[in-house]
């Protein structure tokens, strides 16, 4: 017993020292628990949660206090837990994809009512299959909207050219185009527009127009598969 004590005092002083993480330890039975998993079912290799005090409650809910962070749980297998107390909480999520990308979620409130399964946008790929090419003599650009518009040159200027290019030469059938997204919580389709622009070998930049694809849930995770008609 005595070296068990010993144990876990020594794992307190770490996580002090360690800028105020809320130790793994054995559970008591009078913790507020979650788990982290992706719209796809994975869970995240790697991750933290910030635990932050709430403000009262409000006619439009409960609000974070600013400057009121409690400390930091470090994921384990996608489960977190924090010791109960009065008044709930709120968690700022970061953890990791199995792709290594990157993924947060703000704000959940955590309050011991129930062990929240809680999820996170999850990264998605689109391939883009360009079905009988009626372009040909220089580069087709394809890039995420952050809009619903048509584009413009505009957007070009700004932003990066693309975020992928086909090559469109005489007999040749391009490549499918790979675009990230991420698909977001809380929806069951979501509308994906991109951006088409047209550089000819001879130079200049033609936007062309902006296409839509409707991905669903089920397809959160995965590659999927579109025809373009542009």
């Amino acid at each position: 017993m005595m070296k068990r004590n010993t144990a876990w005092a020594f794992a307190v002083m770490g996580c002090v020292v360690g800028m105020g993480c809320h130790p793994q330890r054995e559970s008591k039975g009078d913790d507020w628990r979650w788990e982290v998993r992706y719209l796809d079912g994975s869970l995240p290799p790697s991750g933290e949660a910030e635990v932050w005090s709430i403000g009262a409650a409000s006619e439009t809910g409960w609000a974070i206090e600013s400057g009121s962070l409690l400390g930091t749980v470090v994921l384990h297998e996608g489960r977190g837990e924090w010791p109960a107390s009065e008044q709930p909480v709120a968690i700022n999520l970061h953890a990791e994809h199995p792709n290594g990308s990157t993924q947060s979620r703000s704000g959940i409130r955590i309050d011991g009512t129930q062990s929240p399964v809680i999820e996170l946008p999850t990264p998605t790929l689109l391939a883009l299959h360009i079905v009988r090419p009626r372009l040909v003599g220089g580069r087709l650009h394809a890039r995420l909207s952050e809009g619903m518009g048509e584009p413009d040159l505009s957007t070009w200027l700004d932003d990066a050219p693309s975020s992928a290019t086909a090559v469109m030469a005489p007999h040749a059938a391009p490549r499918p185009l790979l675009l990230e997204f991420e698909f977001p919580v809380g929806v069951d389709r979501w509308p994906v527009h991109v951006q088409w622009y047209w550089q000819p070998n001879t130079g200049g930049i033609e936007p062309l127009r902006t296409e839509v694809f409707v991905i669903s849930r089920a397809q959160a995770g995965s590659t999927v598969a579109v025809q373009s008609s542009i």
